[in-house]
């Protein structure tokens, strides 16, 4: 190994250390850590879901921007084993034992991640009140074939 390929596995965060950050009341370490959690990836999707329902709204927010480009990273193109583990560990967000806005936001990341294999998961959601609408948008954005197209109304 060369010593640049060693410098850089020594600054690889664990996630541990990551969502610490992220508590961390100093904004250049959350910043650090957001920027950051794509070297750690999908294992991350889920604990980032909890941070975004505790009590300190920066870190929540934090959490939330960090979710995002770790989504967003797993979509990238030619990716598609890592694409799906990210649409699976969103679905595990959708649940009720998360917050409203760890949620919301999972949806909305599937509405932009997920393929037909997660319609009949957003489908069912759509029982769900407090969910309903966000679960709604993100079937409206994946196109599949088991998908049913939704009545337009003319103006």
């Amino acid at each position: 190994m060369t010593s640049r390929i060693q410098a850089l596995l020594a600054q690889q965060p664990t996630a541990a250390t990551l969502l610490a950050d992220l508590r961390s009341g100093d904004i250049a370490i959350r910043t650090r850590a957001v920027e950051q959690a794509v070297l750690i990836g999908t294992p991350l999707i889920v604990p980032l879901g909890d941070l975004m329902g505790g009590p300190d709204p920066a870190a929540a927010r934090a959490a939330q921007e960090a979710l995002r480009r770790v989504a967003h990273h797993a979509a990238r193109p030619k990716s598609g084993a890592e694409r799906r583990t990210a649409a699976k560990e969103l679905l595990k967000l959708t649940s009720p034992g998360f917050g409203q806005p760890a949620r919301d936001e999972a949806l909305y990341l599937l509405g932009l991640i997920g393929d037909a294999a997660h319609i009949p998961a957003l489908r069912n959601l759509l029982t769900d009140a407090a969910v309903r609408v966000s679960a709604q948008m993100a079937l409206d954005r994946i196109a599949g074939e088991g998908r049913k197209p939704r009545a337009r109304r003319r103006p």
